[in-house]
């Protein structure tokens, strides 16, 4: 899953927010936000969904195309 799938995932569940720490009314909030398309950091959702439970299972990895070189 990306961060994005992720953070939809536990969304969607019913009172997600329990035994994370987040109080109901943040919770609402970033529900609404999520739902209304309007732009969540993505180190907030990766906090948000450390604090839940997932874990990041595959890092990022970028490479520099136009120098032709992969970071290596």
């Amino acid at each position: 899953m990306t961060t994005k799938e992720a953070f939809a995932d536990l969304l969607s569940r019913k009172a997600w927010y329990k035994n994370t720490g987040i109080n109901k009314n943040t919770a609402d909030s970033l529900t609404k936000r999520f739902k209304d398309g309007v732009f969540i950091s993505e180190p907030k959702m990766d906090e948000v969904l450390t604090t839940a439970g997932y874990q990041v299972i595959q890092e990022k990895l970028w490479s520099n195309l136009k120098d032709g070189k992969d970071g290596e």
